[in-house]
C-alpha cells in the first residue's frame, strides 16, 4: 500500500464541499427521492432486537436536512476542541478503537453485568397538537460464565416526559396526559415496577447461544464476519448484508464479553464494511462524549442512520441511536432528522457477585 492510498484510508479529505457540489445534492435528492440511499452509505443497533423504532412524513425542509447531515455529519459541541478523532475517517476510527480494545486486559468472572437505559421517542397526537415524548427503560443483565446457571434481567420502565420545551408546551396545552397511546399500548408518565426474568438472557449470536459461544468467536475478521451473517439472517428483512453486520456487531459490543482479540477484530469487521460513514463527535444519553460512525438502513418503507457512538481511548461503546432519514410511511410522524431511540452503556464489567433482585 502506498503513502498516499494508506493516509486516505485513515483520514478524511480537508476540503470542505464547493456550492456547486451542494447543489447537485440538493437536485439530486429532491429529483429522485432517495437522498438517504445516496447521501449516506447506512439500527438495531439493538434497536431491531429489541425495539423498532417509528418515524413520520418526509418534506422538503426534512430532504434538506438529510443532505445537511449527510455533508457535514453531526458537529461536536463548540466546547470541544478539535484532537486526533476529528481528521479520522470511519475506517480510521474503527481501526484506532481496534487497537486500544487489542490492548485491553482479559478479564473474567462469574457473572458478565450490563446495566442500559434505553430512550424512546413517540410522536402523540396531531396537527398544531401534536408532541414528542421520550420514555426511558433501565435494564440491568446478569450472565453467568458456569454452565447450569440462570442468567438474570432486571428491566424497569423509567415513565415519559415531553422530549423539549416545545413539546412541553404542547403537552400541557393537551391537558398533561399522564398516559398516550404507543401502537396497541400505552406509555405511563409514572416509573412502573421492576420486571425481574431468569433464565437464557438476550444474545445477539441467537436463542441458544451460550457465553461460550461468545468466547469463542473467530478473531480472524473475515471467519467472524460469516458468523455474524449466520446470526443476522432472524434479525431483520429489510437491510443489505452490511447493514445486517452492523447491527449484530453492535449489539454483540453492547451486550457481551468480547475477549479484547474478539472485540478488536468486531472493529476491523466494521472498518471494512461498505457504506459505513463518520458522524464526528457525538454525545451519547448521559452526555458523555465520544466519537460515532454510522450506517444507513431501510425498514417498513423508512430510511433510518444507525448510530454507533465509541470511547475511542479504550474500545468501549459509549452507546448507539437511531436518526430517521426518511419516515416510514405507515409510523408515527416523527420528522426526518430526529433522534427515534438511542441506548446507553451505564456498565459493563465482569463481576463476583451474584444478582439480587429483590434489592
Amino acid at each position: 500500500m502506498d503513502d498516499v492510498t494508506l493516509i486516505r484510508e485513515f483520514f478524511d479529505e480537508p476540503a470542505a464541499p464547493s456550492p456547486a457540489l451542494l447543489a447537485r445534492a440538493r437536485d439530486r435528492a429532491l429529483g429522485s427521492g432517495q437522498a438517504g440511499d445516496r447521501a449516506f452509505g447506512r439500527r438495531a443497533g439493538t434497536f431491531r432486537a429489541r425495539r423498532r423504532w417509528t418515524a413520520g412524513a418526509l418534506g422538503l425542509s426534512a430532504v434538506a436536512a438529510a443532505v445537511a447531515v449527510a455533508l457535514s455529519g453531526t458537529p461536536a459541541p463548540s466546547s470541544d476542541r478539535p484532537g486526533r478523532a476529528t481528521d479520522l475517517s470511519a475506517r480510521g476510527i474503527l481501526l484506532t478503537a481496534a487497537t486500544s480494545a487489542a490492548g485491553r486486559p482479559v478479564e473474567t468472572g462469574r457473572y458478565w453485568h450490563v446495566s442500559i437505559r434505553s430512550r424512546l421517542y413517540v410522536s402523540v397526537g396531531s396537527g398544531r397538537g401534536r408532541y414528542t415524548v421520550v420514555s426511558e427503560t433501565r435494564d440491568e443483565r446478569w450472565n453467568p460464565s458456569a454452565r447450569g446457571v440462570q442468567g438474570v434481567l432486571i428491566s424497569q420502565p423509567l415513565g415519559f416526559r415531553p422530549a423539549g420545551p416545545a413539546d412541553a408546551a404542547a403537552w400541557r396545552r393537551a391537558g398533561s396526559p399522564q398516559s398516550v397511546p404507543i401502537r396497541n399500548d400505552r406509555l405511563s408518565a409514572k416509573p412502573g415496577p421492576a420486571q425481574v426474568s431468569s433464565g437464557e438472557s438476550m444474545n445477539p449470536l441467537g436463542r441458544t447461544a451460550t457465553l461460550r459461544d461468545v468466547q469463542a468467536l473467530p478473531t480472524d475478521p473475515a471467519k467472524l464476519k460469516a458468523r455474524l451473517l449466520q446470526a443476522g439472517t432472524s434479525v431483520t428483512s429489510d437491510d443489505s448484508e452490511p447493514v445486517r453486520v452492523f447491527i449484530i456487531a453492535t449489539a454483540l459490543l453492547r451486550y457481551m464479553p468480547l475477549t479484547p482479540a474478539v472485540r478488536a477484530a468486531t472493529f476491523r469487521v466494521l472498518a471494512d464494511l461498505p457504506g459505513i460513514t463518520k458522524v464526528g463527535k457525538l454525545k451519547d444519553g448521559e452526555g458523555r462524549v465520544g466519537t460515532a460512525v454510522a450506517m444507513v438502513g431501510h425498514k417498513n418503507g423508512g430510511t433510518y442512520q444507525e448510530r454507533l457512538i465509541l470511547d475511542l481511548s479504550t474500545g468501549r461503546v459509549l452507546g448507539d441511536s437511531v436518526v430517521v432519514v426518511t419516515p416510514a410511511p405507515s409510523s408515527t410522524a416523527l420528522p426526518a432528522g430526529a433522534l427515534s431511540g438511542s441506548n446507553t452503556v451505564i456498565a459493563q464489567n465482569w463481576t463476583d457477585t451474584a444478582p439480587r433482585p429483590g434489592n
